[in-house]
């Protein structure tokens, strides 16, 4: 069993929910975070703790804090997943404030506050920052403003983390994973065989958090689409 935990986002359904599964089958402590309350898989699970939290409140940082102060010390934490995603496919006309800012509240804004919170706790010895990008940041797409640039703007956070790290010679590896579509049903996208499957796109997370050696800065973004061979086949 491993004595640090590793916390996941989104941890409720989707990628998220397959990777806490994925780690905890394989011993592994999970903190898992998500706007719903405890998956009914880990209710009696001792290597899996969950925090309901909406980061759309005004109080998550707060009731984040005090969690962390109540359940851990110094290189208590070996990894940082940032599952959680939110998207509304409206104009920028049509979308009400909320729909606006909610999206860059859940795909953005939470992962600098909860880095700020999480970088003191992780190991010296190496952990592991895992941000689920898009391909939205390269391709955008109508409807799609609050989306996209939320995307575009993990990536500023991720290699201003890198440098940061680089400048304060602490073993911390930083890496984007962009999917394509995922059987999820995200944004409202029916699944079919095309798609990655969740639980192939939480195995690659997985093998990279398996991973001994640090990601290199230069190959800080992982795209991953679906095959030729599997749209074919399809």
């Amino acid at each position: 069993m491993q004595s640090e935990t590793v916390i996941v986002t989104g941890s409720t359904s989707g990628i998220g929910l397959e990777l806490s599964r994925l780690l905890v089958s394989g011993g592994q402590k999970v903190l898992g975070i998500g706007r719903r309350p405890c998956p009914e898989d880990f209710l009696k699970n001792p290597l899996y703790e969950h925090l309901t939290l909406d980061f759309c409140s005004r109080d998550w940082p707060i009731r984040l804090d005090e969690f962390f102060e109540a359940k851990f010390c110094n290189n208590d934490i070996s990894g940082f997943v940032h599952c959680s995603g939110s998207v509304v496919l409206k104009n920028i006309v049509d979308s009400s404030d909320s729909d606006l800012t909610s999206q860059v509240s859940i795909n953005l804004t939470s992962v600098l506050l909860i880095l700020k919170r999480v970088l003191p706790l992780m190991c010296d010895r190496g952990g592991k920052v895992v941000l689920l990008g898009s391909r939205g940041r390269r391709f955008p797409f109508a409807n799609g403003a609050a989306y996209c640039a939320s995307k575009a703007g993990l990536h500023a956070i991720n290699d201003c983390l890198a440098l940061e790290m680089k400048n304060e010679k602490k073993l911390l590896g930083t890496t984007i994973i962009e999917f394509g579509t995922v059987q999820t049903g995200f944004g409202g996208v029916e699944s079919d065989g095309q798609q990655i499957s969740a639980r192939g796109a939480a195995s690659r997370i997985l093998k990279l958090l398996d991973t001994e050696e640090l990601e290199d800065f230069d190959q800080r973004v992982i795209e991953i689409v679906p095959s030729v061979k599997r749209r074919l086949d399809g």
